[in-house]
């Protein structure tokens, strides 16, 4: 039996949060970008709940980012 799933394959923990970055975005309605361009433009009227889920999200990132140095 095979199977042909049409799922992107997600290589890394980078690449798995950049997939959840995403699913948050389109959740949101907010346009999609880097999690800190996102938190800090201007542009953006943010709720304090996406504001803070962003800056998390930057924390776990850099912490992953520092993992694989």
């Amino acid at each position: 039996m095979e199977f042909n799933l049409m799922v992107p394959v997600i290589t890394n923990q980078l690449d798995f949060l950049s997939e959840v970055l995403q699913d948050f975005c389109e959740l949101h309605s907010i346009e999609c970008a880097s999690a800190d361009d996102i938190l800090y433009t201007d542009d953006n009227k943010l709720t304090l709940y996406e504001r803070q889920w962003l800056s998390n999200y930057i924390s776990v990132w850099d912490s992953i980012v520092n993992l694989e140095d």
